[in-house]
């Protein structure tokens, strides 16, 4: 049967706070899709019907970028049809056998502000920075280096906190001069560096930065590079993909379904993707209106970050949000920002969930650096279970929570294999996976810190309960069965830190202690 899927191709915008304008396709380009297998005649076939030049098939979803010989509108093509406008050659690639989705390649334009020049949250009018307000690795222990962060944005002027990158290319221009002129893609790229640095063991030159330069210097991108850049950066190796931007369509829209098959590509090739909620104070639950793309894409891979304002621990006043479709909150507001001259960037603070989807990239890298093998799954599981929860976000965030490091830290050192894609609030304040309410109660080990037993009591299990101990590095090292009393013999442990699981079928719990 008939394929029908189709593409609007929507312009990325930079996550700054912003007003956006409407969207308009800039040049006469359209992306195409073919079914696979289908006969290099057909594609030639098109082109020549449409007057159009392949500039480039992604290497994943073979996606082509065709670029249309049309200086205007009517148009008479060989065939002898006449086209009134683009759209009329989209519609005629859909309804050919052979092509599976094709779409314009749309626009859009965004005003970055300054937050020292205009007030975009709670509590900033008075020019007070918030503190950062995550809790860090306490104690990390890092094991794994062979990781690479591909960030998709307007380039990086000089190095990764001294440290090159492995790969850069410029999108904009067709070149390998990643320059910023915007200022935006290094602030993205000093935030992800700075947290991997404060919750790793490791410094920038143990991980592969990977530069793809797809915003102009007004942050704008199109659809094309965003697919092109991703995918190839997949190919080269990438483990997680930072995108500090949003275009914006319906849920409904088929729009999508063009980027929603490479992330889904993405996912398949375990690559973590962490996108921003958008700055338009808008609900991405919705079903009317238009919502923030790729962040509200329904594959698993992505997560979607909103911004929250660390002075009253609240959603920022310009941060999107929803119940089902926003994964947690990071900072957002009044962040230290790379100020580049004739970018438009007034000062040195900025705000946007941009900032906040930095920070959680920069933790995803660092708590990956701490599996033996990167598992985009577990990232994600212990960075959405680690979560402080806030209840003011009890009916906006899916977790209902701020990115907690430490937590996430935790989390994964014991395995984290749940799928939480559903809201998660309960209606006390902790960690969204372990206080809920049938655990609130706190397990006593005492003593702590102890040399030679420990005792566990105030389980309040009524079944047999599974006492697993691990160490910093995420080894199994005691496992013992327990009711409602235990003591356990730790005599044999080497001193340090340790985690304690208390598993039942319904129940779950963690806590710390200290071995001397």
């Amino acid at each position: 049967m008939k394929k029908t899927v189709c593409l609007l191709s929507m312009f990325f915008t930079i996550a700054y706070s912003a007003t956006l304008s409407a969207q308009i396709h800039e040049r006469l380009g359209i992306l195409v899709r073919f079914d696979p297998g289908a006969p290099q005649d057909s594609v030639d076939v098109l082109l020549e019907e449409f007057s159009a030049v392949e500039k480039w098939i992604s290497p994943l979803s073979e996606t082509r970028y065709w670029k249309l010989g049309i200086d205007t509108f009517p148009y008479q093509a060989p065939s002898g049809t006449t086209y009134n406008v683009i759209n009329d050659l989209i519609l005629a690639a859909r309804n050919r056998d052979t092509v599976a989705g094709s779409g314009l390649n749309y626009r859009a334009q965004t005003q970055p502000i300054s937050s020292n020049a205009v007030s975009i949250g709670q509590n900033s009018e008075n020019g007070a920075t918030p503190p950062i307000c995550i809790e860090d690795i306490n104690n990390p222990n890092s094991s794994n280096t062979g990781l690479r962060i591909a960030i998709l944005d307007t380039g990086l002027t000089g190095t990764v906190m001294g440290t090159p990158p492995v790969y850069t290319w410029n999108y904009v221009d067709n070149n390998i001069n990643v320059e910023d002129l915007n200022g935006h893609g290094s602030t993205m790229t000093t935030i992800i560096a700075n947290t991997f640095e404060k919750n790793s063991d490791y410094t920038t030159d143990d991980i592969e930065w990977d530069i793809r330069k797809t915003h102009d210097i007004n942050g704008r991108a199109y659809n094309s590079e965003i697919i092109y850049a991703m995918e190839q950066a997949a190919v080269a190796g990438a483990d997680i993909i930072n995108m500090s931007f949003s275009h914006f369509a319906r849920h409904s829209d088929a729009s999508n379904e063009m980027l929603k098959y490479s992330v889904e590509l993405l996912e398949q090739n375990n690559i973590l993707v962490v996108a921003s909620a958008g700055n338009k104070s808008k609900n991405n639950d919705r079903t009317t209106g238009k919502v923030a793309f790729p962040a509200s894409l329904p594959t698993y891979n992505v997560i979607s970050v909103g911004a929250l304002n660390c002075t009253d621990e609240s959603l920022a006043l310009f941060s999107n949000y929803g119940h089902n479709t926003v994964d947690l909150v990071a900072p957002g507001v009044r962040i230290e920002s790379i100020n580049v001259a004739g970018s438009g960037l007034l000062a040195n603070k900025t705000s946007g969930t941009s900032q906040a989807t930095a920070f959680v990239s920069g933790a995803a890298l660092a708590l990956a650096a701490h599996q033996s093998a990167f598992d985009y799954l577990e990232v994600k599981c212990a960075i959405l279970s680690g979560v402080d929860i806030l209840p003011s976000l009890k009916t906006k965030i899916l977790t209902s929570g701020k990115l907690n490091i430490d937590n996430a830290y935790d989390e994964l050192l014991v395995g984290c294999h749940d799928t939480i894609n559903t809201p998660v609030f309960n209606g006390s304040e902790g960690r969204s996976r372990i206080a809920t309410n049938e655990t609130a109660q706190e397990i006593e080990i005492f003593p702590n810190p102890a040399n030679d037993f420990i005792g566990i009591n105030n389980l309040e299990f009524d079944e047999k309960t599974l006492i697993n101990i691990y160490n910093t590095s995420g080894q199994l090292v005691v496992k013992k069965e327990i009711k409602n009393y235990g003591i356990i013999n730790i005599q044999t442990l080497p001193s340090g830190i340790y985690y304690i699981e208390l598993l039942s079928d319904k129940k779950r719990k963690i806590n710390k202690f200290i071995k001397e």
